[in-house]
Protein backbone atom coordinates (compact mmCIF):
# COMPACT_ATOMS: atom_id res chain seq x y z
CA UNK A 1 0.00 0.00 0.00
CA UNK A 2 2.96 2.39 0.98
CA UNK A 3 4.95 1.28 -2.11
CA UNK A 4 1.82 2.43 -4.27
CA UNK A 5 0.79 5.78 -2.52
CA UNK A 6 4.32 7.08 -2.68
CA UNK A 7 4.70 5.59 -6.52
CA UNK A 8 1.80 7.46 -7.31
CA UNK A 9 2.85 10.70 -6.20
CA UNK A 10 6.33 10.48 -7.54
CA UNK A 11 4.44 9.76 -10.96
CA UNK A 12 2.16 13.19 -10.47
CA UNK A 13 5.37 14.71 -9.50
CA UNK A 14 6.91 13.19 -12.48
CA UNK A 15 4.66 14.01 -15.18
CA UNK A 16 3.73 17.33 -14.05
CA UNK A 17 4.94 19.90 -16.62
CA UNK A 18 6.87 17.15 -18.43
CA UNK A 19 5.56 18.05 -21.42
CA UNK A 20 6.08 21.82 -21.40
CA UNK A 21 9.95 21.84 -22.53
CA UNK A 22 10.35 21.68 -25.78
CA UNK A 23 12.44 18.73 -26.77
CA UNK A 24 15.95 18.74 -27.71
CA UNK A 25 18.47 16.74 -30.43
CA UNK A 26 18.66 13.65 -28.28
CA UNK A 27 14.85 13.44 -27.87
CA UNK A 28 14.58 13.97 -31.79
CA UNK A 29 16.53 10.87 -32.39
CA UNK A 30 13.79 8.46 -30.45
CA UNK A 31 11.08 9.69 -32.37
CA UNK A 32 12.77 9.32 -35.77
CA UNK A 33 13.97 6.00 -34.63
CA UNK A 34 10.69 4.52 -33.49
CA UNK A 35 8.45 5.79 -36.25
CA UNK A 36 10.29 3.57 -38.66
CA UNK A 37 8.91 0.62 -39.31
CA UNK A 38 10.64 -2.25 -38.02
CA UNK A 39 12.67 -3.34 -40.53
CA UNK A 40 14.17 -0.05 -41.36
CA UNK A 41 14.26 0.37 -37.24
CA UNK A 42 16.72 -2.75 -37.97
CA UNK A 43 18.77 -1.09 -40.73
CA UNK A 44 19.34 2.34 -38.52
CA UNK A 45 20.79 0.52 -35.59
CA UNK A 46 22.94 -1.96 -38.19
CA UNK A 47 24.34 1.42 -38.84
CA UNK A 48 23.74 3.56 -35.11
CA UNK A 49 22.38 3.71 -31.49
CA UNK A 50 22.20 -0.33 -31.12
CA UNK A 51 23.12 0.75 -27.47
CA UNK A 52 19.14 1.96 -27.85
CA UNK A 53 18.01 -0.45 -29.89
CA UNK A 54 15.53 -2.33 -26.66
CA UNK A 55 14.30 1.49 -26.01
CA UNK A 56 13.60 2.22 -29.61
CA UNK A 57 11.89 -0.85 -29.96
CA UNK A 58 9.93 -0.03 -26.74
CA UNK A 59 9.17 3.53 -27.37
CA UNK A 60 8.14 1.93 -31.25
CA UNK A 61 5.22 0.01 -29.58
CA UNK A 62 4.05 2.54 -27.62
CA UNK A 63 4.11 4.79 -30.45
CA UNK A 64 2.48 2.78 -32.38
CA UNK A 65 -0.60 2.44 -30.34
CA UNK A 66 -0.41 6.34 -29.19
CA UNK A 67 1.05 8.57 -31.71
CA UNK A 68 3.44 11.25 -31.07
CA UNK A 69 2.23 14.16 -29.08
CA UNK A 70 3.30 16.15 -26.47
CA UNK A 71 1.77 14.25 -23.79
CA UNK A 72 2.48 10.75 -25.76
CA UNK A 73 6.48 12.24 -25.87
CA UNK A 74 7.36 11.83 -21.99
CA UNK A 75 4.67 9.94 -20.24
CA UNK A 76 6.47 6.51 -20.55
CA UNK A 77 9.90 8.32 -18.73
CA UNK A 78 6.98 9.55 -16.06
CA UNK A 79 5.32 5.93 -15.33
CA UNK A 80 8.96 4.74 -15.29
CA UNK A 81 9.72 7.44 -12.53
CA UNK A 82 6.81 6.10 -10.58
CA UNK A 83 7.61 2.33 -10.87
CA UNK A 84 10.99 2.98 -9.55
CA UNK A 85 9.85 4.98 -6.37
CA UNK A 86 7.56 2.51 -5.35
CA UNK A 87 10.17 -0.59 -6.53
CA UNK A 88 12.47 1.55 -4.07
CA UNK A 89 9.81 1.64 -1.15
CA UNK A 90 9.32 -2.07 -1.55
CA UNK A 91 13.30 -2.77 -1.51
CA UNK A 92 13.98 -0.38 0.98
CA UNK A 93 11.52 -2.20 3.27
CA UNK A 94 12.49 -5.83 3.03
CA UNK A 95 15.93 -4.82 3.26
CA UNK A 96 15.18 -2.73 6.74
CA UNK A 97 11.87 -1.55 7.63
CA UNK A 98 8.45 0.38 6.98
CA UNK A 99 9.95 3.45 7.40
CA UNK A 100 13.53 3.01 5.72
CA UNK A 101 11.20 1.91 2.11
CA UNK A 102 9.03 4.98 2.57
CA UNK A 103 11.65 7.65 3.67
CA UNK A 104 13.81 6.27 0.40
CA UNK A 105 11.27 6.45 -2.27
CA UNK A 106 10.41 9.94 -0.72
CA UNK A 107 14.00 11.05 -1.18
CA UNK A 108 13.98 9.14 -5.05
CA UNK A 109 10.54 11.31 -5.81
CA UNK A 110 12.08 14.42 -5.02
CA UNK A 111 15.50 13.46 -6.49
CA UNK A 112 16.79 15.94 -9.06
CA UNK A 113 17.92 13.53 -11.32
CA UNK A 114 14.99 11.08 -11.32
CA UNK A 115 12.76 13.93 -11.81
CA UNK A 116 14.45 15.25 -14.79
CA UNK A 117 14.74 11.50 -16.62
CA UNK A 118 10.76 11.98 -16.63
CA UNK A 119 10.88 15.12 -19.12
CA UNK A 120 13.56 13.13 -21.66
CA UNK A 121 12.02 10.78 -23.60
CA UNK A 122 15.64 8.91 -23.91
CA UNK A 123 16.12 5.66 -21.55
CA UNK A 124 17.25 7.07 -18.31
CA UNK A 125 14.29 6.49 -16.23
CA UNK A 126 13.77 2.69 -17.36
CA UNK A 127 17.46 2.37 -16.35
CA UNK A 128 16.48 3.58 -12.80
CA UNK A 129 13.29 1.08 -12.78
CA UNK A 130 14.94 -1.81 -13.91
CA UNK A 131 18.42 -0.97 -11.52
CA UNK A 132 15.92 -1.36 -8.58
CA UNK A 133 14.00 -3.89 -10.00
CA UNK A 134 17.13 -6.22 -10.72
CA UNK A 135 18.21 -5.75 -7.10
CA UNK A 136 14.34 -6.47 -5.57
CA UNK A 137 14.52 -9.44 -7.79
CA UNK A 138 18.25 -10.62 -6.95
CA UNK A 139 16.72 -10.46 -3.00
CA UNK A 140 14.03 -12.82 -3.47
CA UNK A 141 16.63 -15.04 -5.05
CA UNK A 142 18.61 -14.95 -2.60
CA UNK A 143 16.21 -15.25 0.07
CA UNK A 144 13.46 -17.60 -1.30
CA UNK A 145 16.97 -19.79 -3.53
CA UNK A 146 13.53 -20.75 -6.37
CA UNK A 147 14.75 -21.44 -9.63
CA UNK A 148 12.25 -18.95 -10.80
CA UNK A 149 13.38 -15.82 -9.74
CA UNK A 150 17.20 -16.96 -10.82
CA UNK A 151 15.59 -16.91 -14.27
CA UNK A 152 13.51 -13.94 -14.03
CA UNK A 153 16.97 -12.41 -12.88
CA UNK A 154 18.51 -13.77 -16.00
CA UNK A 155 15.95 -12.43 -17.98
CA UNK A 156 16.16 -8.98 -16.50
CA UNK A 157 19.94 -8.57 -16.87
CA UNK A 158 19.84 -9.43 -20.74
CA UNK A 159 16.87 -6.80 -20.79
CA UNK A 160 18.74 -4.06 -18.34
CA UNK A 161 22.03 -4.49 -20.49
CA UNK A 162 19.99 -4.56 -23.41
CA UNK A 163 18.43 -1.30 -22.76
CA UNK A 164 22.21 -0.01 -22.11
CA UNK A 165 25.35 -1.23 -22.20
CA UNK A 166 26.64 0.30 -19.09
CA UNK A 167 23.86 -1.61 -17.09
CA UNK A 168 26.37 -4.38 -17.07
CA UNK A 169 28.21 -2.80 -14.43
CA UNK A 170 25.17 -2.78 -11.90
CA UNK A 171 25.10 -6.55 -12.70
CA UNK A 172 28.81 -6.39 -11.10
CA UNK A 173 27.90 -4.31 -8.40
CA UNK A 174 25.38 -6.72 -7.60
CA UNK A 175 27.60 -9.32 -7.71
CA UNK A 176 30.23 -7.62 -5.61
CA UNK A 177 27.56 -7.35 -3.30
CA UNK A 178 26.77 -11.21 -3.21
CA UNK A 179 30.19 -11.61 -2.96
CA UNK A 180 30.87 -9.66 0.38
CA UNK A 181 27.26 -10.87 2.44
CA UNK A 182 28.84 -14.11 3.84
CA UNK A 183 24.50 -15.44 3.54
CA UNK A 184 24.32 -14.39 0.35
CA UNK A 185 28.09 -15.63 -0.52
CA UNK A 186 26.42 -19.53 -0.74
CA UNK A 187 24.60 -18.59 -3.89
CA UNK A 188 27.35 -17.14 -5.75
CA UNK A 189 27.21 -20.06 -8.21
CA UNK A 190 23.36 -19.83 -9.01
CA UNK A 191 23.98 -15.76 -9.44
CA UNK A 192 27.40 -16.05 -11.66
CA UNK A 193 25.21 -18.53 -13.97
CA UNK A 194 22.38 -16.09 -14.17
CA UNK A 195 24.43 -13.21 -14.31
CA UNK A 196 26.12 -14.74 -16.85
CA UNK A 197 23.57 -15.90 -18.53
CA UNK A 198 21.21 -12.46 -19.20
CA UNK A 199 24.67 -10.40 -20.54
CA UNK A 200 25.28 -13.03 -23.06
CA UNK A 201 21.98 -13.23 -24.68
CA UNK A 202 22.33 -9.01 -24.49
CA UNK A 203 25.85 -9.35 -26.19
CA UNK A 204 25.27 -8.95 -29.68
CA UNK A 205 23.33 -5.66 -28.62
CA UNK A 206 26.41 -4.39 -26.69
CA UNK A 207 29.06 -6.01 -29.81
CA UNK A 208 27.14 -3.98 -31.79
CA UNK A 209 27.16 -0.81 -29.65
CA UNK A 210 31.20 -0.87 -28.80
CA UNK A 211 31.66 -1.07 -32.78
CA UNK A 212 29.35 2.53 -33.05
CA UNK A 213 32.04 3.60 -30.29
CA UNK A 214 32.87 6.87 -32.89
CA UNK A 215 29.57 8.33 -32.40
CA UNK A 216 30.56 8.96 -28.32
CA UNK A 217 33.71 10.65 -29.32
CA UNK A 218 32.28 13.71 -27.61
CA UNK A 219 32.86 12.30 -24.40
CA UNK A 220 35.30 14.50 -22.82
CA UNK A 221 38.12 13.26 -20.91
CA UNK A 222 38.78 12.84 -16.83
CA UNK A 223 39.48 16.24 -15.30
CA UNK A 224 38.65 18.41 -12.36
CA UNK A 225 34.89 18.48 -14.17
CA UNK A 226 34.89 14.78 -13.60
CA UNK A 227 35.26 15.18 -9.64
CA UNK A 228 32.08 17.67 -9.71
CA UNK A 229 30.01 15.37 -11.40
CA UNK A 230 31.23 12.22 -9.48
CA UNK A 231 30.58 14.02 -6.13
CA UNK A 232 27.42 16.02 -7.07
CA UNK A 233 26.49 16.47 -10.80
CA UNK A 234 25.62 12.52 -11.31
CA UNK A 235 23.30 12.16 -8.12
CA UNK A 236 21.56 15.53 -7.46
CA UNK A 237 21.91 18.36 -10.42
CA UNK A 238 19.30 17.74 -12.35
CA UNK A 239 19.78 19.25 -15.71
CA UNK A 240 22.38 20.59 -17.09
CA UNK A 241 20.46 23.78 -18.52
CA UNK A 242 19.00 24.45 -15.73
CA UNK A 243 18.49 28.17 -14.95
CA UNK A 244 18.19 26.82 -10.70
CA UNK A 245 21.01 28.51 -8.68
CA UNK A 246 24.07 26.43 -8.88
CA UNK A 247 24.54 26.24 -5.39
CA UNK A 248 21.99 24.23 -4.60
CA UNK A 249 22.89 21.20 -5.82
CA UNK A 250 26.03 21.43 -3.57
CA UNK A 251 23.69 21.75 -0.23
CA UNK A 252 21.49 19.50 -1.70
CA UNK A 253 24.61 16.63 -2.51
CA UNK A 254 26.35 17.80 1.36
CA UNK A 255 23.50 17.24 3.34
CA UNK A 256 22.71 13.66 0.84
CA UNK A 257 26.18 12.39 1.61
CA UNK A 258 26.04 13.01 5.48
CA UNK A 259 23.11 11.10 5.78
CA UNK A 260 24.60 8.15 3.56
CA UNK A 261 27.77 8.30 5.81
CA UNK A 262 25.41 7.92 8.97
CA UNK A 263 23.26 5.07 7.26
CA UNK A 264 26.77 2.85 6.65
CA UNK A 265 27.80 4.00 10.10
CA UNK A 266 24.46 2.79 11.90
CA UNK A 267 24.62 -0.59 9.52
CA UNK A 268 27.85 -1.38 11.22
CA UNK A 269 26.91 -0.26 14.95
CA UNK A 270 23.06 -0.46 15.05
CA UNK A 271 20.25 1.73 15.25
CA UNK A 272 19.58 3.64 18.72
CA UNK A 273 15.84 4.08 19.53
CA UNK A 274 13.78 6.87 17.72
CA UNK A 275 11.27 6.92 20.52
CA UNK A 276 10.81 5.86 23.66
CA UNK A 277 8.84 3.19 23.14
CA UNK A 278 11.23 1.90 20.27
CA UNK A 279 13.74 -0.77 20.95
CA UNK A 280 17.16 -0.04 19.58
CA UNK A 281 18.11 -2.06 16.22
CA UNK A 282 21.33 -4.43 16.10
CA UNK A 283 23.15 -4.03 13.49
CA UNK A 284 22.28 -5.45 10.03
CA UNK A 285 24.12 -4.54 7.34
CA UNK A 286 21.87 -5.83 4.39
CA UNK A 287 21.00 -2.93 3.01
CA UNK A 288 24.48 -0.99 2.73
CA UNK A 289 26.23 -3.98 1.56
CA UNK A 290 24.03 -3.81 -1.50
CA UNK A 291 23.71 -0.40 -1.66
CA UNK A 292 27.02 0.58 -1.77
CA UNK A 293 28.83 -1.41 -4.40
CA UNK A 294 25.43 -0.55 -6.36
CA UNK A 295 26.39 2.90 -5.59
CA UNK A 296 30.18 3.20 -6.07
CA UNK A 297 31.38 0.38 -8.24
CA UNK A 298 29.86 1.69 -11.95
CA UNK A 299 31.34 5.32 -11.85
CA UNK A 300 34.40 3.55 -10.56
CA UNK A 301 34.62 1.36 -13.67
CA UNK A 302 33.68 4.13 -15.89
CA UNK A 303 36.06 6.50 -14.41
CA UNK A 304 39.08 4.31 -14.12
CA UNK A 305 38.21 3.58 -17.86
CA UNK A 306 38.08 6.86 -18.76
CA UNK A 307 41.88 7.51 -17.64
CA UNK A 308 43.06 5.48 -20.87
CA UNK A 309 39.62 6.48 -23.41
CA UNK A 310 36.74 8.80 -22.65
CA UNK A 311 33.34 6.66 -21.07
CA UNK A 312 32.41 8.13 -17.98
CA UNK A 313 29.39 10.98 -18.16
CA UNK A 314 27.54 11.58 -15.20
CA UNK A 315 24.18 11.01 -17.04
CA UNK A 316 25.74 7.17 -17.93
CA UNK A 317 25.18 6.61 -14.09
CA UNK A 318 21.91 6.99 -13.25
CA UNK A 319 20.78 3.60 -12.34
CA UNK A 320 22.97 3.97 -9.37
CA UNK A 321 20.61 6.54 -8.05
CA UNK A 322 18.15 4.40 -6.67
CA UNK A 323 21.52 3.51 -4.13
CA UNK A 324 21.71 6.63 -3.21
CA UNK A 325 18.32 6.76 -2.32
CA UNK A 326 18.06 3.79 -0.12
CA UNK A 327 21.14 4.79 1.81
CA UNK A 328 19.82 8.52 2.26
CA UNK A 329 16.54 7.08 3.72
CA UNK A 330 18.75 4.53 5.65
CA UNK A 331 20.27 7.73 7.26
CA UNK A 332 16.85 9.78 7.90
CA UNK A 333 15.17 6.10 9.54
CA UNK A 334 17.89 5.93 12.03
CA UNK A 335 17.26 9.40 13.35
CA UNK A 336 14.55 10.87 15.56
CA UNK A 337 11.26 11.66 13.73
CA UNK A 338 10.97 15.14 13.99
CA UNK A 339 15.21 15.81 12.85
CA UNK A 340 14.49 13.19 9.87
CA UNK A 341 11.07 15.10 9.20
CA UNK A 342 12.89 18.70 8.76
CA UNK A 343 16.07 17.08 6.57
CA UNK A 344 12.96 15.99 4.12
CA UNK A 345 11.82 19.60 3.86
CA UNK A 346 15.17 20.61 3.65
CA UNK A 347 15.83 18.20 0.58
CA UNK A 348 12.84 18.74 -1.05
CA UNK A 349 13.13 22.52 -0.42
CA UNK A 350 16.38 22.15 -2.38
CA UNK A 351 14.84 20.62 -5.12
CA UNK A 352 11.95 22.43 -6.15
CA UNK A 353 13.47 25.58 -7.71
CA UNK A 354 15.50 22.96 -9.97
CA UNK A 355 11.93 20.95 -10.65
CA UNK A 356 10.76 24.18 -11.66
CA UNK A 357 13.82 24.99 -14.00
CA UNK A 358 13.57 21.44 -15.40
CA UNK A 359 9.47 22.54 -16.30
CA UNK A 360 10.33 25.74 -18.36
CA UNK A 361 9.75 25.78 -22.33
CA UNK A 362 13.24 25.96 -23.12
CA UNK A 363 14.93 24.04 -20.17
CA UNK A 364 16.36 21.79 -22.76
CA UNK A 365 18.18 24.93 -25.06
CA UNK A 366 15.60 25.05 -27.60
CA UNK A 367 12.81 26.52 -29.29
CA UNK A 368 11.21 24.23 -31.43
CA UNK A 369 7.79 23.57 -29.49
CA UNK A 370 7.21 27.30 -30.01
CA UNK A 371 7.73 26.89 -33.41
CA UNK A 372 5.50 24.56 -33.82
CA UNK A 373 3.01 26.47 -32.51
CA UNK A 374 2.97 28.93 -34.30
CA UNK A 375 3.26 27.17 -37.46
CA UNK A 376 -0.04 25.12 -36.54
CA UNK A 377 -1.57 28.24 -35.73
CA UNK A 378 -0.92 30.13 -39.11
CA UNK A 379 0.34 27.96 -41.91
CA UNK A 380 -1.89 26.70 -44.15
CA UNK A 381 -2.47 23.28 -45.67
CA UNK A 382 -0.04 23.27 -48.70
CA UNK A 383 2.72 25.38 -47.59
CA UNK A 384 6.10 25.29 -48.15
CA UNK A 385 8.38 25.23 -44.72
CA UNK A 386 12.34 25.18 -44.99
CA UNK A 387 14.84 25.18 -42.01
CA UNK A 388 17.96 26.99 -42.43
CA UNK A 389 19.79 25.54 -40.30
CA UNK A 390 23.74 23.49 -39.38
CA UNK A 391 23.72 21.35 -42.58
CA UNK A 392 25.53 18.39 -40.19
CA UNK A 393 22.94 18.74 -37.68
CA UNK A 394 25.75 18.11 -34.96
CA UNK A 395 24.10 20.95 -32.49
CA UNK A 396 20.40 21.96 -33.04
CA UNK A 397 19.10 20.30 -36.60
CA UNK A 398 16.00 22.50 -36.40
CA UNK A 399 14.53 20.14 -38.68
CA UNK A 400 13.25 18.22 -35.64
CA UNK A 401 10.56 20.64 -35.50
CA UNK A 402 8.85 18.17 -38.63
CA UNK A 403 9.32 14.98 -36.66
CA UNK A 404 8.93 16.31 -33.11
CA UNK A 405 5.13 17.77 -33.74
CA UNK A 406 3.60 16.28 -36.70
CA UNK A 407 0.34 16.85 -35.56
CA UNK A 408 1.19 20.77 -36.00
CA UNK A 409 3.66 20.46 -38.95
CA UNK A 410 2.10 17.46 -41.18
CA UNK A 411 0.22 19.60 -43.44
CA UNK A 412 3.37 21.63 -44.80
CA UNK A 413 5.85 20.62 -47.73
CA UNK A 414 9.36 19.89 -46.71
CA UNK A 415 10.63 21.85 -49.79
CA UNK A 416 14.35 20.98 -49.47
CA UNK A 417 13.76 17.03 -48.61
CA UNK A 418 14.96 14.76 -51.67
CA UNK A 419 15.49 11.39 -49.78
CA UNK A 420 14.37 11.01 -46.29
CA UNK A 421 16.93 9.52 -43.43
CA UNK A 422 14.59 6.57 -43.18
CA UNK A 423 14.99 5.71 -46.20
CA UNK A 424 18.82 6.18 -46.00
CA UNK A 425 18.95 4.87 -42.24
CA UNK A 426 20.35 7.65 -40.90
CA UNK A 427 19.43 10.53 -38.98
CA UNK A 428 20.15 13.16 -41.48
CA UNK A 429 17.82 13.66 -44.30
CA UNK A 430 19.31 14.34 -47.56
CA UNK A 431 18.46 18.10 -48.54
CA UNK A 432 18.93 19.98 -51.40
CA UNK A 433 21.19 23.00 -51.01
CA UNK A 434 19.15 26.37 -50.19
CA UNK A 435 20.99 27.73 -53.91
CA UNK A 436 18.76 25.49 -55.94
CA UNK A 437 15.84 25.40 -54.08
CA UNK A 438 14.07 27.91 -57.06
CA UNK A 439 12.29 25.31 -59.37
CA UNK A 440 11.09 23.62 -55.90
CA UNK A 441 9.02 27.05 -54.42
CA UNK A 442 7.93 28.04 -57.81
CA UNK A 443 4.82 26.86 -57.68
CA UNK A 444 4.03 28.22 -54.14
CA UNK A 445 2.61 30.98 -52.74
CA UNK A 446 3.79 30.73 -49.32
CA UNK A 447 7.22 29.52 -47.95
CA UNK A 448 7.26 28.94 -43.90
CA UNK A 449 11.27 29.66 -43.41
CA UNK A 450 12.74 28.34 -39.68
CA UNK A 451 16.15 30.37 -39.43
CA UNK A 452 18.50 28.96 -36.45
CA UNK A 453 19.51 32.70 -35.44
CA UNK A 454 23.30 31.84 -34.36
CA UNK A 455 24.16 30.04 -37.85
CA UNK A 456 22.62 32.11 -40.17
CA UNK A 457 24.18 34.70 -38.18
CA UNK A 458 27.59 33.44 -38.91
CA UNK A 459 28.32 30.30 -41.05
CA UNK A 460 24.87 30.36 -42.49
CA UNK A 461 25.05 33.53 -43.56
CA UNK A 462 25.39 32.59 -47.03
CA UNK A 463 22.30 30.12 -47.02
CA UNK A 464 20.34 32.61 -45.77
CA UNK A 465 21.14 35.18 -48.37
CA UNK A 466 19.90 32.87 -50.77
CA UNK A 467 16.25 32.23 -49.23
CA UNK A 468 16.49 36.15 -50.02
CA UNK A 469 17.01 35.77 -53.26
CA UNK A 470 14.29 33.28 -54.20
CA UNK A 471 11.91 36.46 -55.24
CA UNK A 472 9.52 36.14 -52.29
CA UNK A 473 8.89 39.00 -49.39
CA UNK A 474 9.36 38.16 -46.06
CA UNK A 475 7.93 39.25 -42.85
CA UNK A 476 9.39 38.22 -39.25
CA UNK A 477 6.69 35.85 -37.66
CA UNK A 478 8.15 34.66 -34.35
CA UNK A 479 11.17 36.27 -32.69
CA UNK A 480 12.63 33.17 -30.44
CA UNK A 481 15.39 33.18 -28.49
CA UNK A 482 17.15 30.80 -30.51
CA UNK A 483 15.12 30.44 -33.96
CA UNK A 484 13.58 32.95 -35.80
CA UNK A 485 10.23 32.20 -37.98
CA UNK A 486 9.54 34.26 -41.13
CA UNK A 487 6.55 33.88 -43.59
CA UNK A 488 7.86 34.09 -47.19
CA UNK A 489 4.72 35.50 -50.09
CA UNK A 490 5.11 36.41 -53.58
CA UNK A 491 4.53 40.04 -53.87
Amino acid sequence: MAASAVGTIAFVLAWAGSSVPSAWRDESATVSAATRSLPQLLDLVGEVDAVHAVYYLLMHGWFEVVGVHDWSLRLPGAAAVGLAVGATVVLGTRLATLRTGVLAGVVLAANPQALWSATEARSYAWLLLLSVTLAGVLLRALTGGRRRWWVAFAVLTALTVGMFVYQALVVLALGVAVLIQPVWRRSWRRFALAASAGVLAAAPVALVGVSQRAQVDWLPRIGLQTLDDVAVNQWVAGNQWSAAPVWLPYVLAAVCWALVVLAVVRARRGVPATRPEDPPRPPDGRLATLCLPWLVVPTLVLVGISLVVPAYFDRYVIASVPAFALLVGAGLASLRPWLAGVLVVVLVACAVPTYLAQRAPESKGTDWHAVSVELDERARPGDGVLFVDRPDGAQRANRAVLRLYPDRTSGLVDVALTTSAERLGSFQDDLVAPTELGPRVASLDRLWVVVDRPYAQGAGSADRAAVDDLGLVGTLVYDGTLDELWLYERP
